[in-house]
């Protein structure tokens, strides 16, 4: 059958049709041999399962490459923004920011770069709609993504945890340590940011703040060390235990009288040669 199958592909001059017309044929043979070796009382509910599981699975396939492919189609633009807050971040103007390509909104799709102030007006932008830089609704920026670490921190940490997957390597967060874009950063914003990062696989933390204030964090340590394995390891606090002090051999402590005397020993001949032994000195 494979062989006959074959030899109509080869000499047929449009393959693509033969092929289609042979797993139809196929496909309504299978379906007839089956109805004819089958019972009528069970054939038609096994088909109609049959039927149902493939549908099902059929649709769950295209369901997860649309949602894949809708996902993948948001990345140009997030990378975009991505880099535009961290250059402003390093305090670069937002002229040079923005892409020099202007980007007409009404008859483009091309990804685009603008920059908003705290108030909410445009500052630089590479889009244009109707000839001006457009407004984003009422609302927008009533929430922004500063205000939220535990969204931001968690998704990056996701992020780094499936590009470095079983490789081995120590992934250790940068957090914020100054208030961008946001309202509310305090020392519980930090301690928000540290137990998310511990919670999605960080070791250990650092923390970076151009003008060096870390006021936030350090009044937020006291209570992160007291909650134990809340935000930290175990390991990266406490004291380690002072090794014992050596007892020394063969010293020689010279008696001393008179109070804040200082006396010293230098080095002692041996019993068995003439080298030198090293004496501890003292001083009181």
């Amino acid at each position: 059958m494979l062989r006959c199958a074959g030899e109509m592909l080869d000499e047929s001059k449009t393959p693509l049709r033969t092929a289609g017309i042979l797993a139809t044929d196929l496909l309504q043979s299978l379906v007839t041999e089956y109805f004819a070796m089958t019972p009528r009382a069970t054939a038609i509910p096994q088909l109609a399962m049959l039927v149902t599981l493939t549908t099902f699975i059929a649709g769950t396939g295209y369901l997860i490459s649309q949602q894949v492919l809708r996902m993948s189609a948001n990345d140009p633009q997030i990378q975009l923004a991505e880099d535009a807050a961290g250059r402003l971040a390093a305090g670069e103007n937002a002229a040079r920011v923005v892409p020099e390509r202007l980007v007409d909104m009404a008859n483009s799709l091309a990804p685009f770069v603008i920059v908003y102030d705290d108030s909410g007006r445009p500052v630089a932008s590479s889009a244009r709609l109707d000839g001006s830089v457009p407004a984003p609704p009422r609302g927008v920026f009533d929430f922004v993504p500063g205000d939220a670490p535990e969204h931001f921190i968690g998704e990056s940490m996701d992020r780094f945890m499936l590009i470095t997957k079983d490789s081995g390597v120590v992934i250790r967060p940068w957090l914020q340590a100054f208030a961008w874009r946001t309202k509310t950063y305090s020392p519980k914003y930090v301690e928000v940011q540290i137990e998310v990062a511990k919670q999605k696989g960080g070791i250990g933390f650092l923390f970076w703040n151009a003008n060096n204030d870390y006021s936030k964090p350090y009044t937020a340590m006291p209570e992160m060390r007291a909650a134990k394995g809340r935000y930290f390891r175990g390991d990266e606090v406490g004291v380690k235990p002072e090794p014992p002090a050596a007892t020394p051999i063969g010293s020689a402590v010279a008696p001393v009288s008179p109070s804040n005397a200082s006396v010293e020993t230098g080095l002692a001949p041996s019993g068995s040669d003439s080298a030198p032994r090293a004496q501890k000195i003292w001083r009181h």
